[in-house]
């Protein structure tokens, strides 16, 4: 038996800026991600093919209750969200708090008489989407695993808000990422989470977690979304992108109802191209970030070493 959570942080106080220099936190951003999170992740969660599972949201304990209420709507929208609320203090702990959250709902299974055999802990942004069919394939892909694996997607959407175009990219170490891991007595899950930055799992050793590849450019697993709040996203230089023209393609694929644009190849060309340069400077500014952003989340492992 498989037991599947969905992991999402909210507006924990990890970072004050975007990539753009400005203020994340604050109420107007804090507005805005809501408007993300109701227009593109919630859909595609509510659209999920297998709906058993629960979706594991970390909130700051600090949120204005209006937005508070707001949560509380949601839940009646999608039981499956369970909103935890965090001390500001807390929130580089992260990583401890999910595997924490998973471990004890696990032993509230248990007291049902309820044993799953494997868990899968899924890494989603919130201001992302899944396609309809993720956790369902998550599923078939874990009768294939027995030993502790992180399943990554290759392919996936990248949308672009603000021009309304959308690619198919390959991108292997994406933040798409699930951890399939068989659960015993002696062993018990440790989350996605616990594993470090998404950027960095070819670099985990296979003692540790085996990476599980899901080829798939035909079918693509989850849409990015791209806007200008975004903390580090844009667009993602590669040799293995497609221009998508279908219109209704997120509605297809993720209950999105954002259509693209009419003339995707002319801004393609021009305004589109024209970000190319600028992302290869900025990614080499993100490395940076995401190595600070890993060292952070050794943290708690090495507390709990010492």
């Amino acid at each position: 038996m498989l037991r599947q959570y969905i992991l999402t942080r909210f507006n924990l106080r990890l970072w004050k800026r975007n990539k753009f220099l400005l203020p994340v936190s604050d109420t107007k951003w804090l507005e805005q991600r809501f408007q993300l999170f109701e227009t593109y992740c919630l859909p595609s969660i509510m659209a999920q093919s297998q709906q058993n599972f629960r979706w594991i949201v970390l909130f700051d304990s600090e949120t204005p209750q209006i937005y508070k209420d707001r949560i509380k709507a949601l839940r009646e929208k999608c039981p499956q969200l369970s909103p935890i609320w965090v001390q500001p203090h807390s929130s580089w702990d992260f990583a401890r708090i999910f595997m924490e959250v998973v471990r004890y709902d696990l032993e509230l299974l248990a007291k049902k008489e309820i044993y799953p055999t494997k868990v899968a802990t899924t890494y989603l942004d919130n201001d992302d989407a899944l396609a309809k069919d993720y956790l369902h394939r998550v599923a078939e892909e874990s009768l294939k695993i027995e030993q502790r694996s992180v399943i990554t997607f290759h392919y996936g959407i990248q949308y672009f808000e603000g021009m309304k175009l959308a690619n198919r990219i390959f991108y292997p170490n994406n933040h798409f990422q699930t951890l399939v891991e068989p659960i015993n007595e002696q062993q018990r899950p440790i989350t996605i989470y616990m594993l470090g930055s998404h950027a960095g799992i070819y670099k985990i050793k296979p003692d540790k977690a085996l990476i599980h590849e899901v080829k798939t450019p035909d079918r693509p697993a989850w849409v990015e979304v791209v806007h200008q709040k975004n903390i580090g996203n844009d667009v993602r230089p590669t040799f293995d992108t497609k221009l998508m023209t279908k219109p209704t393609l997120l509605k297809e694929l993720s209950d999105v109802d954002a259509p693209l644009t009419k003339h995707p190849h002319l801004k393609f060309c021009t305004l589109f191209a024209l970000r190319f340069p600028f992302e290869y400077v900025r990614h080499m500014l993100v490395r940076v970030f995401e190595s600070q952003i890993a060292r952070l989340m050794r943290i708690p492992q090495e507390r709990e070493k010492a």
